[in-house]
């Protein structure tokens, strides 16, 4: 095929030799259509007209879709897809820029702050309600689950149990996703009414109320809620677990405020632990100055934090076991 001349715009008869050298060369019509865009684009910006649109263009451009048709091979979106991608959410997004919880409990707000057609950045909301007893939900899962994937952590690693057994030790999980504080009374209540009254309790909870309560309403509740849990459980030894650090807090941005309020609360669930005879787990190796303990969403432990709060774990309950108690 001879060579075109340099011609600006574009005659049409030259356009036609193009998109038929472009087939002779086996692009597909996706690719064509690429390059006439390409082509419209260079004749607009000079204010010229643009051939590109005309007739013979497009119906030669849709011959080629019909003579080589292309199969679409996107699968659709199946539940178990939803929760692969669910899975790997922290490795590919930060949840800070992404989404939200509303004022309500039951519902989720979230910010698109650029999109494809929203190229100027004007963001828009989108509110979702939540599906209750949904594994899949937006709104549930987006809350802050660290005994959670400590479970799903532990199963993985050593099992349910922690490895302990034989010891005579064996854990029920009765973590529950986006937990807060006022949960706690409700839900000893439920499993004791349900299953037989453990020897120990550990509590791992109030990290989610750090933001919603000023410093002395949360530990004031703490201090009373766990007197009340030594009264319905005068046998039960009653253990604090500190509350995490995290790398972001959600709804605030002074994270050095929140850590020194993480802080006094720990202190006082010590205390009120002690006060009634219970015993406090540490996680003294789990620092906000870490990042790589805390996964994508600077919320999360990674396997490694996992591995480190789970070690604490382990080390308490077989301290318990064997009848040696810190005092510490």
């Amino acid at each position: 095929m001879a060579a075109l001349g340099d011609l600006w715009p574009a005659p049409l008869d030259h356009i036609m030799l193009f998109i038929a050298y472009l087939s002779r060369q086996s692009r597909t019509a996706s690719t064509i259509s690429s390059y006439m865009a390409a082509l419209s684009f260079i004749h607009k910006i000079n204010n010229w007209s643009d051939p590109s649109h005309t007739f013979l263009v497009t119906k030669a451009l849709e011959g080629m879709k019909r003579l080589r048709p292309q199969k679409d091979c996107r699968a659709p979106i199946t539940i178990e897809l939803l929760q692969k991608i669910y899975c790997e959410l922290p490795n590919l997004t930060l949840w800070p820029f992404l989404a939200y919880l509303g004022q309500g409990r039951s519902m989720l707000t979230v910010q698109l702050r650029f999109s494809k057609t929203d190229q100027r950045g004007k963001s828009c909301r989108v509110h979702l309600a939540e599906l209750r007893n949904n594994p899949i939900c937006p709104v549930s899962n987006v809350r802050d689950s660290i005994i959670y994937w400590a479970h799903r952590s532990a199963l993985r690693l050593l099992n349910r149990h922690l490895r302990l057994e034989q010891q005579g030790v064996h854990i029920n999980w009765m973590g529950k996703r986006g937990m807060k504080w006022h949960n706690v009374l409700t839900t000893v209540s439920k499993n004791i009414r349900n299953f037989p009254v453990p020897r120990i309790w550990i509590l791992h909870v109030g990290g989610n109320d750090l933001i919603d309560y000023t410093t002395s309403m949360l530990c004031a509740k703490i201090e009373y809620d766990i007197s009340i849990l030594a009264q319905w459980l005068p046998n039960t030894i009653i253990i604090w677990s500190d509350i995490l650090p995290r790398l972001y807090w959600r709804g605030s941005l002074n994270i050095k405020a929140i850590e020194k309020k993480r802080k006094r609360v720990n202190r006082s669930g010590r205390r009120s632990a002690f006060l009634v005879g219970g015993r406090v787990i540490h996680h003294q190796d789990i620092t906000y100055d870490c990042p790589s303990l805390f996964r994508a969403d600077k919320v999360h432990l990674t396997d490694v934090g996992n591995a480190l709060f789970l070690n604490n774990l382990q080390n308490k309950l077989e301290l318990c076991a064997s009848n040696s108690f810190s005092m510490s």
